[in-house]
């Protein structure tokens, strides 16, 4: 099968670039560069069609002779300054989408994420409504700018698109070479000090690659869960600890001890910490407590890797590529040449 995969040079996109080639597909991407992430894509014979994905005549042109889109492209950043990108996010969506409703696309996969189900339902399940307008959450601009994606989605189907969602939860794993804000979490339970007794529905990028190629084979307007399971910072932390043999100190802050110090935060216009604005916070405390992927797991035949591996396999690839002090990777760092 021909695939285009937009938002291929990302974190998730290049996890599943190489899922699909080792799947046996041909792969094509579009990227500003001619050759994003080194010789990666080369190495892989993957198509790179130079050019804004925000263009429909680049993405019009990316899409000739493919059999199946995969729509993964999104901003997904929490620095104050990316809040206007991420509200481009439903604009992008609608350009991609559109184009591959125009061009009869045979197959499209389109990566929404666990965070448009409303918070305060658990578990969350395919049938849990979507986060409205005024409630919990909507004033963060990445749940918004994902809400309004998946309402994109949803009006290309009814014009006729052949799509599948997938929804990954907080995605971490091996080879995040931009540090996002999921990796940041764990960094910072790494490094220890102060952090958010909150939650947060885990899942490795490994694991949504294969879950985003399976989807290929999967009925026109199906969703798909993904999350190894919902663990708490303080559990994440043990196991932290556990796998890298160093015991460090930190102090997890109540829901209203973050909500006061984030407002102060926003005063200082974040300065006094990397904590999301206080309009993020609602999402980053609400979380379910748990969701249930035994749909996606039987439909797509997925077994999601424990937690523990995903941690150990991900804080050793940041420490042999100097992401991370391999102080802190304790145990897991590669050991002196």
């Amino acid at each position: 099968m021909k695939i285009l995969v937009t938002g291929g040079a990302g974190f998730v996109g290049r996890a599943t670039v190489r899922a699909a080639v080792e799947a046996g597909h041909q792969v094509r991407i579009v990227s500003r560069d001619a050759w994003p992430s080194g010789s990666m894509f080369e190495k892989l014979g993957v198509d790179v069609v130079t050019g804004d994905a925000q263009s429909p005549a680049v993405i019009r042109r990316a899409l000739e002779g493919m059999d199946a889109l995969v729509q993964g492209a999104a901003t997904y950043r929490y620095d104050r300054k990316s809040a206007a990108a991420m509200a481009n996010n439903a604009s992008l969506a609608r350009t991609i989408l559109d184009a591959a409703l125009q061009a009869s696309t045979p197959k499209v996969v389109d990566i929404s994420s666990l965070v448009v189900f409303a918070l305060g339902r658990s578990p969350v399940t395919e049938s849990t409504p979507l986060t409205a307008e005024g409630q919990p959450g909507w004033t963060d601009p990445y749940l918004r700018s994902k809400v309004e994606s998946e309402r994109v989605g949803l009006e290309m189907e009814r014009q006729g698109l052949p799509r599948v969602t997938v929804h990954p939860g907080t995605v971490i794993g091996p080879e995040d070479t931009a540090m996002g804000p999921s990796s940041g979490f764990i960094t910072n339970l790494l490094a220890g000090g102060i952090s958010i007794d909150s939650r947060a529905p885990w899942v490795d990028v490994r694991d949504v690659a294969t879950a985003i190629v399976r989807a290929l084979d999967a009925p026109a307007g199906s969703h798909n869960l993904l999350t190894s399971g919902v663990v708490s910072h303080r559990d994440i932390a043990g196991m932290l600890d556990a796998l890298t043999g160093r015991i460090v100190s930190r102090r997890f802050l109540s829901e209203a001890t973050v909500r006061r110090f984030a407002k102060i935060n926003d005063l200082f216009g974040g300065r006094l910490s990397p904590l999301p604005a206080s309009s993020s916070i609602d999402w980053l405390l609400g979380n379910a407590a748990a969701v249930d992927t035994s749909r996606t797991a039987d439909a797509l035949g997925l077994a999601f890797r424990p937690i523990e591996e995903t941690l150990a396999d991900a804080i050793r690839w940041w420490a042999e590529h100097d992401m991370v002090n391999r102080e802190l990777a304790g145990k897991l760092a590669p050991t002196p040449v």
